[in-house]
C-alpha cells in the first residue's frame, strides 16, 4: 500500500507510521499554521492567573502557548488546572513537565468538554487558547451550562498548497490511500484539486483522525472512510496498518 499522510513530518508520526516493504508512507503538508499576533493584556492573560482550568484540544494550542510565554517571560500558573482532549496529547503535555489534571477518550471536543463539565465546580472559570479556525461547538457546552470561560486565539491554520503541487504529488507518488489528520487539512487539500484528480482519487481509500475530519473526505470517495471511534494516533495506525494489502486497483491516469 503507498498512501499519503497529509501531515508534516513530525518525529511521532514518523515514529508510528513506520515504512515496510508491503507499505510505504510519505508526507505532504497542506496547511501551515501561523501564530497570531496578541497584545500585551492577552499575553498576560494566557498566563493563566485568576483562572481555574486552561483547556487544550490539541497538542499545537499548547506548543503555540508555550512559545507565546516563553518569549514574553511569563510563567504559566502554578494552581490552574490543566485539561486535555485525549490521552495521548496528554502525554506529550506530561512529557513537556507539565501536570495533566483532566483527559478522557471522547469523539470530538463537545464530548470532551461535556465529560470535563462533569468533573469540575460548576463555578470554575476556564481559559481556552484555541486556533482561529476551531468551531464553536465546545463553547456552546460551557455557554449551556453556564460555565464561565474565555477563548483566546493564538494561531490560524493557512492553505499552503495548489492543483499544480497536487498533480505533481499524485504523478510522483501514485498513491493508492491517502490520511488526514484534521479538518482544515482535508478542506484546504480537496478544495485545490482539479476535477480530473478529484475523479482519480474517487477510487481510493483514505482514513482520518475522527469523525468530523472523515465527514470532509467522504463526499470525495465512492468507499467508506475509516477512521477510529475515538480519535487517537495509534489506533488510527492500526486500521491502516490491518488494512494494508487489501487496497483497491486505482486506474492509471495521465494528469496534465
Amino acid at each position: 500500500m503507498n498512501t499519503i499522510i497529509i501531515k508534516e513530518p513530525d518525529h511521532r508520526i514518523k515514529r508510528i507510521f513506520k515504512s515496510t516493504v508491503d507499505q510505504q508512507f510519505s508526507y505532504f503538508q497542506s496547511v501551515n499554521y501561523e501564530r497570531l499576533e496578541l497584545d500585551a493584556n492577552s499575553c498576560k492573560i494566557l498566563s493563566g492567573n485568576g483562572y481555574d482550568w486552561m483547556v487544550f484540544t490539541s497538542l499545537r494550542a499548547w506548543a503555540v502557548l508555550s512559545d507565546i510565554l516563553t518569549e514574553e517571560r511569563l510563567p504559566l500558573s502554578k494552581s490552574i488546572k490543566i485539561a486535555v482532549f485525549g490521552p495521548e496529547t496528554a502525554k506529550q503535555i506530561i512529557g513537556a513537565g507539565r501536570k495533566v489534571d483532566f483527559t478522557t477518550r471522547a469523539k470530538d471536543a463537545v464530548e470532551f468538554i461535556s465529560k470535563l463539565i462533569n468533573h469540575i465546580d460548576v463555578k470554575s472559570k476556564l481559559l481556552y487558547p484555541a486556533s482561529a479556525a476551531a468551531g464553536r461547538g465546545l463553547e456552546s457546552c460551557l455557554c449551556e451550562n453556564k460555565i464561565n470561560y474565555h477563548r483566546i486565539n493564538i494561531y490560524e491554520p493557512k492553505g499552503s498548497i495548489s492543483s499544480d503541487k497536487i498533480n505533481e504529488l499524485i504523478t510522483s507518488k501514485s498513491p493508492d490511500s491517502f490520511i488526514f489528520f484534521s479538518v482544515k487539512s482535508a478542506e484546504y487539500f480537496f478544495k485545490n484539486c482539479t476535477d480530473e484528480i478529484l475523479r482519480y482519487m474517487n477510487k481510493m481509500q483514505f482514513f482520518a483522525i475522527g469523525e468530523s475530519t472523515a465527514s470532509v473526505i467522504a463526499p470525495y470517495t465512492c468507499h467508506d472512510v475509516i477512521y477510529p471511534v475515538i480519535p487517537n494516533i495509534h489506533d488510527l495506525s492500526d486500521l491502516v496498518g490491518g488494512y494494508s494489502g487489501k487496497v483497491r486497483e486505482v486506474d492509471e491516469i495521465d494528469i496534465k
